[in-house]
């Protein structure tokens, strides 16, 4: 549990600088801007990545192919997740020692699925645009990520 407590620490810390109009500039402690970022990326996450990356339309062509096959093995993990973390929910926070640690270990595994997913596509991404380019992106894709997992982590019952 520290582990995913740490992992959650540091998300949390790259979420700290999205911004309401680009994930580029410091974050406005104005919860309705951060609302309205929120509601964007609902509705308009690739307008929100593709103003970020800056991609010329060679880099275009080259970024998005990836970025939706990429987008769709994370899909497959985040159901994982979601399976894991709504059993959780609906235990109310109380679950057995034996659940505990299943989770707790399922959790671990789909963090490990997304690191190796997630080196293996930086490769592809690097290939495709360049490996600054597909740093930036995961650096946009991470303060996403970041904020999206702070409400869901507020959401979630401390086990008990």
């Amino acid at each position: 549990m520290k582990r995913i407590l740490m992992l959650f620490a540091c998300l949390l810390g790259l979420g700290l600088t999205l911004p309401a109009s680009a994930v580029d500039y410091a974050v406005p402690a104005d919860p309705v801007a951060l609302q309205q970022l929120r509601d964007r990326l609902k509705t308009d996450r690739k307008g929100v990545i593709s103003e970020n990356m800056k991609l010329s339309e060679t880099e275009a062509s080259h970024f998005w192919p990836l970025y939706g096959a990429f987008q769709r093995e994370l899909e497959v993990l985040g159901s994982r997740r979601t399976t894991t973390l709504l059993e959780l929910i609906q235990a109310n926070g109380t679950v057995t020692e034996a659940n505990a640690q299943r989770m707790y270990s399922e959790l671990n595994a789909i963090a490990a699925a997304d690191a190796e997913l997630r080196q293996r596509y930086f490769a592809k991404f690097a290939k495709a645009i360049t490996p600054i380019k597909a740093t930036r992106y995961y650096q946009i894709e991470a303060r996403i990520s970041a904020l999206n997992r702070l409400d869901e982590n507020f959401a979630i019952p401390l086990v008990h």
